[in-house]
């Protein structure tokens, strides 16, 4: 089994340890109980490779948008009808927002779904090895939709100088809200929580 340090540092060892431990992208797990009526949709977690250590890619949300407006998220957004699956929606949406082509992401699983109280949706994040080969430069953004698009390294999120967890209570139920401080950003909400998951898979040590 790789160390922690292999997994931060390491795009190679990281993507393989996550093929091995993420739910099966095939196989989403039903909706819980109480998110039965919520909306779904589904988020790509796309990480790629810098000089060999592994980022994940964020946008931050147009300032034209009626919900979440300049908050930070994954590429990502509501199903439709006429999508096959919710993978099929997380690559759609990838590409509509970003222009990252399909064909460039090695789709690793799933993490288990956020739902959100407020808003009501239940979010599938699929996680994807971008081609190491990749570049910022060969994104093109749908201008309405994203402002732009910026990738952290995953180690500076095992960094818990840049973690705050707040305990909220929505509709009765109490939840533990992660906010990661990242430069001038804040990664919070359902992206924050998705973060927050993907960093419990790895290694303890």
């Amino acid at each position: 089994m790789p160390t922690l340090l292999q997994c931060l540092t390491d795009y190679q060892t990281l993507s393989k340890y996550l093929e091995e431990r993420l739910l099966k992208a095939d196989q989403p797990p039903p909706a819980p109980q109480y998110a039965q009526n919520a909306n779904p949709s589904a988020v790509l977690a796309p990480i790629v490779s810098v000089h060999g250590a592994p980022h994940l890619l964020f946008t931050k949300r147009s300032s034209q948008l009626h919900e979440h407006r300049g908050e930070i998220s994954f590429p990502g957004g509501h199903f439709d009808e006429k999508d096959p699956n919710l993978l099929f929606t997380a690559l759609r949406e990838a590409e509509e927002e970003i222009a990252l082509r399909q064909s460039s992401a090695q789709v690793l699983g799933l993490l288990n779904p956020v739902f959100t109280v407020v808003t009501n949706y239940l979010i599938y994040p699929f996680v994807a090895a971008i081609t190491p080969s990749f570049s910022l430069s060969d994104l093109t953004l749908n201008q309405s939709e994203v402002e732009s698009v910026f990738t952290v390294p995953i180690q500076q999120f095992a960094d818990p100088s840049i973690l705050r967890i707040e305990t909220r209570e929505r509709m009765g139920m109490k939840l533990n809200i992660h906010f990661y401080h990242v430069g001038q950003d804040v990664i919070w909400g359902a992206t924050g929580r998705m973060v927050a998951d993907l960093m419990e898979l790895l290694p303890k040590e």
